[in-house]
């Protein structure tokens, strides 16, 4: 092809931009997060048990230290802070092992 006055020369192949692609709507990434899906929530409720006892322990030490009345609060704030963890523990296998999908809404189990 001839090229026109004042037209640019044409590129080599290997330098001509690439045409804009469309959005994927292949879901792929969201199938490679969602395999990690059971790891981040074990790694969550563990950061939370031990967050809460952890939390609860230090006040009870901190407790203690200005009111005298060591170990005492560090032991209450260590049992309260089992109890939390162990709470969030529960709910969080109960919302796990929640039903999910349209038609297995209260399919399952009967209540009492």
């Amino acid at each position: 092809m001839a090229r026109q006055p004042g037209e640019p020369p044409e590129l080599p192949e290997e330098l001509r931009p690439s045409p804009p692609r469309a959005r994927p709507s292949d879901p792929a990434p969201k199938r490679a997060f969602s395999a990690l899906g059971p790891i981040a929530s074990v790694g969550t409720l563990g950061t939370e048990f031990v967050a809460a006892v952890g939390l609860l322990a230090l006040g009870g030490w901190w407790l203690d230290g200005k009111l005298g009345t060591a170990p005492a609060l560090t032991l209450v704030g260590m049992v309260l802070g089992l109890t939390v963890g162990i709470w969030r523990l529960m709910r969080a296998v109960k919302e796990l092992n929640k039903p999910r999908g349209k038609g297995q809404s209260g399919t399952g189990s009967s209540g009492s």
